[in-house]
């Protein structure tokens, strides 16, 4: 039990979350169709999880997608 519950907070530790999002993002940045957005780190914890925010258009409004003109096919790949 012991060992699960020490596996299940360090899963569940949002600073790891905020590492591999960070390495992603250093990972992808000369992709021009891949962004990922950037950690806060100083609003950051073990609990708390931020990011700036990415305006968009969800992947599931399909009105608003056609609507930008956004090439389908494309997107999807």
């Amino acid at each position: 039990i012991n060992t699960m519950s020490r596996s299940v907070a360090m899963e569940m530790d949002l600073r790891l979350e905020a590492a591999a999002l960070s390495e992603m993002a250093e990972n992808t940045r000369d992709d021009p169709d891949f962004r990922v957005p950037d950690v806060d780190w100083d609003r950051t914890t073990h609990n708390v999880l931020t990011m700036e925010w990415i305006d968009g258009i969800a992947l599931n409004d399909h009105k608003r997608l056609a609507e930008a003109q956004v090439d389908l096919p494309d997107l999807g790949r």
